[in-house]
């Protein structure tokens, strides 16, 4: 999570919040979005998961663009 707190606004993100879940296990999160690309992210650091084995929950959405009527061709 340190790393990310540190590259995130390296490469053009905007950390948003940056605390804890709210939670029992309060765990640590991070928003973020990058305007720029249309993206935001939201990543939890899981200290207690069902295996017992930290991981980290990266939770990605984009922004939904509709193209102008008549210019695509084709399916998509």
């Amino acid at each position: 999570m340190n790393n990310l707190r540190k590259r995130l606004p390296e490469s053009g993100w905007t950390i948003l919040k940056d605390g804890k879940v709210n939670s029992e296990a309060r765990d640590p999160e991070i928003l973020a979005e990058n305007k720029k690309e249309y993206f935001a992210v939201h990543i939890v650091g899981e200290k207690r998961t069902a295996s017992g084995e930290p991981m980290i929950s990266v939770e990605v959405v984009s922004a939904c663009f509709r193209a102008p009527k008549g210019t695509l061709k084709g399916q998509y």
